[in-house]
């Protein structure tokens, strides 16, 4: 990429910035560093522009442009809290079905096992009837 057409489709910032490493290195004594004034001003075209393309228009090393970042821990995602939810559990439709199994165990483990024909009052019957169950057994 040519200097003079760098020079037309780059930002005035770019620019300003691009110009200002130009005069240093034509003034510059040879073999000396670049002054913290030019890296600082490298540095505040980031993040609107990638640091990929700062380097490559200011004739610079990408890797040594990321060393003169301001050092930023990563963001830290704030962990949610699981919450409890209700979830409908809607009875499967089996049409040969003849007997309900009801098993509710108590706090100690000891389990009671009824068998209900369906014909008896429905599931509203084996929601009753496990209700009562688990009175007794607790």
């Amino acid at each position: 990429m040519s200097s003079t057409k760098s020079l037309t489709t780059l930002s005035v910032e770019v620019r300003s910035v691009q110009r200002k490493f130009d005069k240093w290195r034509t003034t510059r004594p040879r073999l000396s560093r670049i002054p913290d004034s030019l890296w600082e001003a490298a540095i505040s075209l980031h993040p609107r522009h990638s640091l990929n393309k700062i380097a490559r228009i200011l004739h610079l090393e990408c890797a040594v442009l990321r060393q003169h970042l301001p050092f930023s821990p990563p963001p830290t995602r704030k962990r949610e809290k699981p919450t409890q939810r209700f979830v409908e559990v809607t009875p499967l439709r089996v049409a040969a079905v003849n007997e309900y199994l009801v098993e509710v165990e108590d706090v100690r483990g000891r389990a009671v096992r009824v068998r209900l024909p369906c014909s008896r009052g429905g599931i509203e019957g084996v929601v009753e009837l496990v209700r009562q169950l688990r009175q007794e057994t607790t």
